[in-house]
C-alpha cells in the first residue's frame, strides 16, 4: 500500500508539472491536495497496511487451528523465509553494485574522452599567429613574391584588410572580466569564415579559421599601438582621427604597415608592427 501511495503521488506530481508547463491555472485549494497526496496518504497507507497485516496473520492462525493438520511453527517458517529473502537481497545488492561500478567506470571513461576530444579540438584548431613583426626579407621568399606572401600571412587568404574584416569578427584572446579593460588587451583573435577553402570537403572540415593580431610588444612597459583601437576595423593618424587607408607594402622593410604623414606630406612614421 505504501508503494501504491508513493506511485500515485509520483503520477500526481508529474501531472502537476505538466499542468504547470502548459500554464493551466489551478484552483487555490490545490495546495491541500498536494499535501494530502504527498504526506497524509503515505502515512495513512502505513497504518492501514499495518492493520491489514495483523488481520491477515490472525486469520491465518485461525485457519491453521481449524484444519486437522500438523504445521510448522509460524516463527520457524518466518525465520527461514527471512533467510531466503536475505540471500535474495544480497544477490540483488551485488548485482546493483556491479552495475553501478560499470556505469561509473563507463561514465568516467566517456567524460575523459570528451575532455580529451575538446582539448584536442582547441589545441589542434589551426590558428595563424601574429606575423606583422616577422620580416619577409629574412625568409626564403623570392623578391617578386614577397608582397603576395606577406598578404597571405597577414590576411590568411582574404587578400586585403577590407576583405579580411568583412569576413572575420574580433574578440580578445584572453578571458575578459572587465570590458572596460579591453583597450589594453595584448592579443586579438579574429574568427573568420573559411570562404577561401580549396574544396567543399575542406570547408566542411574547417568551417572556421583563426588569426591572431598582436597589439604591442610583450615587454610589460610597452604601450599599445595607437594606429588602431582594440578590434577596430579602421586606422587612425597621429592625432587619433580615423583615416581611410589600407596597409601598404614597404619594399625596404619587407613588411605591410600603416604610414603616418606630416602636414607637409613627408613620412612621419611607418607602423610595420602591431597595427
Amino acid at each position: 500500500m505504501l508503494s501504491m501511495a508513493i506511485s500515485f503521488a509520483n503520477i500526481f506530481n508529474y501531472g502537476l508539472v505538466l499542468i504547470l508547463a502548459m500554464r493551466i491555472e489551478a484552483p487555490q485549494g490545490m495546495i491541500w491536495g498536494i499535501v494530502a497526496v504527498n504526506i497524509f496518504l503515505p502515512i495513512l497507507s502505513l497504518f492501514v497496511g499495518w492493520y491489514l497485516n495483523i488481520r491477515r496473520a490472525r486469520h491465518k492462525e485461525e485457519m491453521i487451528k481449524k484444519l486437522d493438520r500438523t504445521y510448522k511453527l509460524l516463527a520457524d517458517v518466518n525465520k527461514k523465509r527471512r533467510k531466503i529473502e536475505r540471500l535474495i537481497n544480497e544477490f540483488t545488492l551485488n548485482l546493483l553494485a556491479s552495475w553501478t561500478w560499470g556505469v561509473l567506470l563507463t561514465s568516467i571513461i566517456a567524460g575523459e574522452l570528451i575532455f580529451i576530444g575538446t582539448f584536442a579540438e582547441a589545441a589542434l584548431t589551426p590558428v595563424s599567429g601574429h606575423t606583422a613583426s616577422s620580416s619577409v626579407k629574412s625568409s626564403a621568399v623570392v623578391d617578386c613574391y614577397q608582397e603576395e606572401y606577406a598578404r597571405a600571412q597577414e590576411y590568411i587568404g582574404f587578400g586585403n584588410w577590407s576583405a579580411f574584416t568583412d569576413n572575420c569578427c574580433c574578440m580578445s584572446r584572453s578571458n575578459v572580466t572587465d570590458p572596460g579593460d579591453l583597450s589594453g588587451h595584448i592579443t586579438e583573435l579574429w574568427t573568420c569564415k573559411n570562404t577561401i577553402a580549396a574544396t567543399s570537403l575542406e570547408a566542411a572540415k574547417r568551417p572556421i579559421v583563426y588569426k591572431e593580431r598582436q597589439r604591442r610588444e610583450l615587454i610589460p612597459t610597452s604601450t599599445v599601438s595607437a594606429v588602431r583601437g582594440f578590434c577596430e576595423t579602421i586606422f587612425r593618424d597621429q592625432y587619433g582621427n580615423p583615416i581611410v587607408s589600407e596597409p601598404v607594402w614597404n619594399d625596404d622593410l619587407g613588411k605591410l604597415g600603416i604610414p603616418w604623414y606630416n602636414p607637409d606630406g613627408t613620412l612621419l612614421q611607418f607602423h610595420d608592427d602591431y597595427w
